[in-house]
This record gives structure tokens, sequence and C-alpha cells, in this order.
């Protein structure tokens, strides 16, 4: 029946081959046209996890409550000075706020008219005391200086140092310090090398503390999520905003983004150095070391391999593995195997890897099977089906140096991470032990002789 019909369109095709033709292109454009409708990219990690889930529905509250939380960019500023920062947060936010085409919003973080204005009230009243005395002492040095803030105003500032000391209104041990920084400061810019100091160091003698060297901004981007990076372009619009100021780290600051919009982003670009056949998904790899080397550079590459490789076939992968010096595996998820114990047979015959709790014996064997094969030429990560305390010592003692999670962390949040960590503290406690890394594959050898796991 088939083959009549086949050889049938095929007659009509030769007779007919002007309105072949174009009944092909008109299907053609139809097809294309429905792909451009219906099959795009969508980058917004928010719609990866149901809205319907309990912790997932407080956080969608208090998103709600606090728009400007969500979805942002953190711009760090740091200065080799507090006011070297403080100078640098304000311009570059005032540049980021009139940049419309990609930037919604820009302001900075603790900073602004309100805390200018009233920022003295969130001391408390011995450092506000301090602080009042060492501006009405350097009253005569600081005027000087707002009525001719050069070089001759410093200079004249400075004489008022020897008259006090002359007149037993101040001690010259007192300035010995603040002194020695201006000289360095000076001596450093006369060799032509940058240089810069600390009004307030200046007054008070005391270094900055680090906080005081750190400005935020934060920045409501124009996403994109039909790119893979949806923010990209307001983080490329930052950076050369920033560039374009002279912020730069030969002026003594520096300028870098973190944040949820930047760290997905760093994410997704991952994405764009290449792609490889996933094993979680029945897929094939060639472990080409050497090329994935020069792509991570420093970082650690890790190989994640999935449950469902023969014994035979883990051999051949640690072998390569440790040939090709990899820091690590990722041992294992997810699984194309269907327990005969799934609750829900209907949604077990969906297509993809399967994860969570049912996978937890299958993935604990690969990892004490992974673990005897290595040899302790790298840590493993476990992962698969851990949402206790109990089974994560599991993974451990199987051989685990690290533990992986995420199925639990949708269906319990992000609390279950303290749950397993107090778990294991607790159990440290009652074995006396002084670390969870004396018992990293303790129970490797049992678990590898037991039945095969179904």
């Amino acid at each position: 029946m088939i083959e009549t019909a086949i050889i049938n369109i095929v007659k009509a095709c030769c007779r007919l081959p002007a309105l072949a033709l174009i009944i092909f292109l008109i299907l053609t454009l139809s097809a294309s046209l429905f792909t451009y409708e219906n099959f795009a990219i969508d980058t917004d990690t928010g719609r990866l996890i149901s809205s319907r889930l309990p912790w997932r529905q407080r956080e969608l509250q208090l998103d709600a409550a606090f728009p400007q939380q969500v979805d942002t960019l953190l711009v760090v500023v740091d200065g080799a000075t507090p006011e070297l920062a403080d100078g640098a947060a304000k311009i570059l936010a005032a540049a980021l706020a009139k940049e419309s085409g990609h930037i919604k919003a820009a302001d900075e973080v603790e900073a602004g008219p309100f805390f200018e204005n009233n920022g003295l009230l969130f001391l408390s009243v011995e450092q506000v005391r301090q602080t009042t005395e060492q501006l009405i002492r350097a009253q005569p040095f600081l005027g000087t200086l707002a009525a001719d803030p050069t070089l001759r105003g410093l200079a004249h500032a400075l004489a008022f140092i020897p008259r006090g000391v002359k007149a037993g209104a101040i001690e010259s041990k007192d300035f010995a310090k603040p002194l020695s920084i201006l000289s360095a400061t000076v001596d450093a810019l006369l060799a032509g090398r940058p240089a810069a100091f600390s009004w307030n160091e200046l007054m008070t003698g005391e270094a900055p503390a680090p906080r005081e060297l750190r400005r935020f901004i934060r920045v409501k981007p124009i996403l994109n999520f039909d790119a893979l990076q949806p923010g990209a372009a307001a983080s490329e619009t930052i950076r050369k905003t920033a560039a374009a100021l002279g912020l730069t780290p030969d002026k003594g600051l520096s300028v870098r983004l973190t944040g949820p919009i930047a760290m997905a982003d760093e994410e997704f670009g991952t994405v764009a150095d290449g792609a490889t056949v996933c094993p979680n998904n029945g897929g094939t790899f060639q472990l080409d070391g050497e090329r994935v080397r020069v792509k991570a550079g420093d970082s650690p590459v890790l190989l994640k391999i999935a449950p469902d490789l023969s014994l035979a076939e883990l051999d051949d992968v640690v072998h390569i593995a440790r040939s090709r010096r990899v820091d690590g595996m990722i041992v294992a998820n997810t699984t194309l195997a269907r327990p005969s114990t799934l609750r829900e047979q209907a949604g077990a015959r969906e297509q993809g890897g399967l994860s969570g709790r049912p996978l937890f014996r299958l993935s604990t064997r690969m990892v004490a099977e992974t673990y005897v094969r290595a040899e302790g030429a790298f840590p493993l990560v476990g992962v698969g089906g851990i949402d206790t305390g109990g089974a994560a010592l599991t993974k451990i003692r199987a051989g685990a140096s690290l533990i992986q999670l995420y199925s639990s962390l949708i269906y319990r949040g992000l609390g279950l991470v303290d749950d397993i960590k107090n778990d294991l503290a607790s159990t440290l406690l009652r074995t006396g032990r002084d670390s969870l890394s004396e018992i990293v594959g303790a129970d490797a050898a049992t678990i590898t002789a037991e039945n095969w796991p179904v």
C-alpha cells in the first residue's frame, strides 16, 4: 500500500514537475515559518522550575515585594582609597543611568543623598564624638584646603602643624604617620609612579578598612532571553562605560560584575565554547584532553559520566581520564533505565534521563566502582538521589569526596543543604572523627561486591 502510494507520487511529480516544485517550495516555506514561530531559545532560568512548588511561590512573592532586587547586575567598584572608590561609583552610576538602550536603571547601593546627609546617624555615640573632635582639630587645615584646593593650599595648610605644636594645641607625634603617608605619595608621583592617599587616613592616621575601599552599583539590565547570554549587552555597556570614564587599574580603580545575571550569563557562555554529546542521554563521546585543557585554561576539568555504562566501558573511561589528567569525575546521573519500582509508569515511558531518589542505589554503585578504579588519582563528586544526610554519607563512604544536589533542591529548597550539613556534623561528633575525608571510600570494596542494583 505504501509502495503504491510512493510510486504514484513519483509518477505525478514526473508528469507535473512545475507543480511539484511549487508544492515543494510551499511546504518548505511553511515548515520554515513554523520553525521560526515555534522553535526559539529561551534562557530565562526562572522558568526552569515549576511556580507551583511552595518554596518557589514564596520566592515569587518576595520578588514581587522587592522588584529592584530581581534580575540585577551588581557592579563592584574597588579603589586604592575610599575617595577614589566613592567618586568612581558616583560618576559610573550617573553615566549608566543615561544608557537607556540596554539598562533600565542604575543606582548606588548604600550611598546617595540620604546617606550623605544622615550617615552619622548610623554610627555609635562614641564614634560620632571621635569624628566630631577630629573635625574640630582639623578645622584650620580643612578650611585652608577648602579655600585653596591646590598644592599651594596644601602647603599653607601643612604650615598650621608646627604652629599648633608651638602653641601647645597639638602634639607633633600625632602627625608623624599622616605626614609619612603624604611624603610617600608625593615621592611616588615625582618618580612617575601612580599613587594616591586617603584624606580620611591623613586626618585620622588609621588605614581604611577593606570595606571602605569598595562601592556597589545595582543595575537593572534590559534582558534578551532570545540570546544565549540575556544580559551580555548590558554587561558590555557597563564595561565600555567604565573604560571610557578612565576607571582602570592604572588609576587605582577596578570595575567588575557579579550578581544573578552575570553568573547566569557566564554559565550560558560556556555553552558557546563548544558542545559535546551528553552521555547521560545515550550519546557517546571522545575525550580530547588537550583541547579541553586549552579551552578551560586554569579552571579544573571534571568528567561527568552516566550510571548506564558497563563495567568494561567504565574501565576505559577511568583509564582515559587518568591518562588525560582530568581533575575529577562526577558520578553519576542521569539514567536511561526505568526501575520497576517507579510509581508513575506512564511518565516513566517519556524520553530522557531519570534523576532523583530512584537513581540512588545505581549511582552509588557507580561511585564505588569508579573509586576502586581511580585509585586516588582524582576526587569524585557523588550525585544522584541525595536527599538526606544519610544519603550523602553513603555516597561519601562509597568514594565521593564531594556531593552534588539537584532534584532534591527542587522539591525541598535550599534548606536541605543545612539539614545535610548538620547530619554530617552530627556523624563526626558521634564517631569521634575530625574530618569526613577519613571515611571517603570506606565502603567501596563492600559495595562493589554486592549484587548489581536493579
